[in-house]
């Protein structure tokens, strides 16, 4: 069931809308990528109305768009991509009324309570970290990183070694420690060229 801040994101779209709606191209523009997000979101592929909405304030920085960037990340579980998006609105809410400036508040609280820290430690240094198979940083990392509570995959990668992953469940406001280790791969690295006239197919070795 959905929650009510998230059922209020449609409402909150459609009696925004006549804001962007200027005779410039710009604001047209995002206007009319505003309206493509409400459309998605009605339909209910959250990722698609996320790429427009974020599009429409990259054309026209709007703190009402900000907003519904940031509730659809929510719906989505993004709650650290949420949270970053609330606090720039609550820093610099514009003309948003009082109401909605306490529906941001009121968000950002309830996601920053589904996020924990991540420290992970990986004793060879200048190794690749990806969680969920997206870049976090080299090691050793300057800080703990902050995930959405919930299952992810913790993955380190190093030339000449063989890749580490550790699976990993964290709750939210929960810290966990995670220790990696890279195995030194048997013999000398090599490498392989291969070429083919089919474009954009999936290459895969052992």
């Amino acid at each position: 069931m959905k929650r009510p801040w998230v059922a209020c994101l449609a409402l909150l779209l459609a009696t925004e809308t006549t804001a962007l709606a200027q005779p410039d191209e710009r604001r047209a523009e995002a206007a009319e990528r505003f309206d493509r997000g409400l459309r998605h979101f009605d339909e209910g592929n959250l990722a698609a109305a996320l790429a427009e909405l974020q599009k429409a304030h990259s054309l026209l920085p709007n703190p009402v768009v900000e907003l519904n960037v940031a509730l659809v990340q929510a719906a989505m579980g993004r709650a650290v991509d949420a949270v970053a998006t609330l606090d720039r609105v609550l820093a610099a809410p514009g003309a948003l009324s009082a109401a909605k400036v306490e529906q941001a508040r009121r968000v950002r609280d309830e996601q920053a309570a589904r996020i924990g820290e991540l420290v992970i430690q990986v004793a060879t240094a200048g190794a690749t970290i990806e969680i969920d198979g997206i870049p976090a940083g080299k090691s050793p990392l300057p800080a703990p990183v902050r995930v959405a509570s919930g299952e992810h995959v913790v993955q380190v990668l190093a030339p000449g070694h063989v890749p580490a992953r550790k699976p990993v469940v964290i709750a939210g406001r929960e810290r966990k420690e995670l220790t990696l280790v890279l195995t030194p791969m048997e013999g000398r690295p090599g490498w392989v060229a291969i070429h083919t006239a089919v474009p954009a197919v999936d290459v895969r070795l052992d």
